[in-house]
């Protein structure tokens, strides 16, 4: 991985779709989010943000790579486009919380840092907690588990309003010229 990050600090960060790298940028929000509150530990985080910020900066992590804090910090240059001292600017740490930390807590006993099996469970475990679709699966069982007799009632009667606009409107769109 050191040989593919050489002269990445001049390099800006690849083309990535401009909705995937939102997606992915609100995966670190959320992240750090949840990490604030206790809700996510350290290592779950660690490897979600270390994933990303190589993702973002070109690099995709697979089993068996290694890399060091200063490669996680030329990705983070060519994720972010910020200056080498990402980690002291304050409007990335409010936005993606301590994530110049990262790496740290993915290191082994043998204090080398390598993407393996356990960092890619931890990273495929995170992944639900912090993508939009689970979250609001997540929230709408949540609200029908403490609201049963509202959320039915509601479902029917917004299923009604819905049925009676829809109903309109194509009555409308054929009746009137």
């Amino acid at each position: 991985m050191n040989e593919a990050l050489k002269g990445a600090a001049g390099r800006r960060a690849p083309r990535v779709n401009p909705i995937r790298r939102w997606r992915l940028k609100n995966q670190l929000r959320v992240a750090a989010r949840l990490n604030a509150a206790g809700d996510l530990t350290d290592a779950y985080y660690g490897s979600l943000v270390t994933h990303i910020v190589f993702e973002l900066g070109g690099q995709v992590l697979k089993d068996g790579d290694t890399f060091s804090p200063v490669d996680f910090e030329l990705a983070a240059h060519r994720a972010f486009g910020k200056g080498v001292a990402y980690a002291l600017d304050p409007a990335l740490e409010r936005d993606f919380g301590q994530y110049g930390r990262a790496p740290t807590y993915l290191r082994n006993a043998t204090s080398d840092y390598t993407w393996g099996a356990q960092a890619q469970g931890l990273y495929e475990a995170t992944l639900p907690l912090v993508s939009p679709l689970p979250r609001f699966e997540a929230r709408i069982a949540k609200l029908r588990k403490d609201y049963p007799a509202l959320t039915g009632a509601g479902g029917w009667l917004v299923a009604l309003i819905v049925g009676g606009i829809v109903g309109a409107l194509i009555t409308r769109l054929v009746t009137c010229p």
